[in-house]
């Protein structure tokens, strides 16, 4: 069907392959819910297209140009130029759309992050401590909209995925944590996660001033997964100088994407990582 369909106009003023969200479909579908919240994202989000491919970047800026930033499938957003980073990213129903999660295994920490605190603020409630099913008529806007726990439930398991997340590649630890949250010396994480290869727990205690990151990690897997790695995302991006791992030195580590090999391992692991 993708062969059938006309192309569609990016905002570069390119034009890209459609995909369709439903078989026999010639174009856009009718209305959001049909043609945004159950689209073609869900091609990558299944696993069925590889979310590094051609055919996923067609799909994912055909999204982010089109789907999410034009009525009736997206908020009205009328000066793009300068409110697509505050409201773009995001379907109509922020927190139940999962389109931040082929960013996550396309390893686009920073997109993930601007799409997750895009949605989390559009519908958090901080009086009542809940998160509504979505703004209308527009985004900024209170509404009658009740909370809903479909998508708080989502809300937070992308916050965990930031911490802990199992995917088909691997098991991920600080995969797409905020580097801000490096920068102050409280400690951070999760504990007792469950994934598709086990349990982990992992917990961060940032020095970003003495350049010296420490985590807590303990790995309880069921399965072996085909790779495990920690990622400790510095404040200034600066890279990796030296890992020790239990008072050892360790040397299976990437410096660039500032992350830490622990294949092979398991039980409770005290990481020590300089920049």
């Amino acid at each position: 069907m993708r062969q059938h369909c006309p192309l569609v106009r990016l905002r570069s003023g390119r034009w890209v392959p459609y995909y369709p969200g439903q078989l026999y479909r010639r174009g856009r579908d009718v209305g959001w819910i049909r043609e945004t919240l159950e689209g073609s994202v869900y091609l990558l989000i299944s696993g069925l297209y590889e979310p590094r491919g051609r055919a996923a970047q067609w799909i994912l800026d055909d999204y982010q140009d089109n789907r999410y930033m034009s009525p009736p499938y997206g908020y009205a957003i009328v000066d793009e130029d300068n409110a697509w980073f505050s409201r773009g990213g995001i379907s109509i129903q922020p927190n139940l759309l999962p389109g931040l999660m082929p960013y996550l295994d396309r390893d686009e920490p920073e997109v993930y992050l601007w799409m997750f605190f895009n949605a989390w603020l559009a519908c958090y409630r901080e009086e009542i401590n809940a998160m509504v099913e979505h703004p209308y008529p527009e985004l900024g806007y209170a509404n009658t909209a009740h909370p809903k726990t479909s998508d708080e439930a989502n809300a937070v398991m992308w916050l965990r995925y930031m911490f802990v997340y199992g995917n088909r590649d691997g098991l991920h630890l600080g995969r797409a944590i905020p580097r801000a949250w490096f920068a102050q010396d409280r400690p951070i994480g999760v504990e007792n996660v469950r994934t598709r290869w086990g349990q982990a727990s992992v917990t961060y205690l940032p020095a970003a001033a003495r350049d010296t990151i420490r985590a807590r990690v303990e790995l309880r897997l069921a399965n072996r997964p085909p790779r495990i790695r920690i990622r400790f995302r510095h404040p200034e991006n600066k890279p990796i100088v030296g890992v020790t791992i239990n008072g050892r030195e360790h040397l299976a580590f990437d410096a660039g994407k500032q992350d830490v090999d622990l294949a092979g391992l398991d039980g409770p692991l005290e990481i020590v990582v300089r920049f």
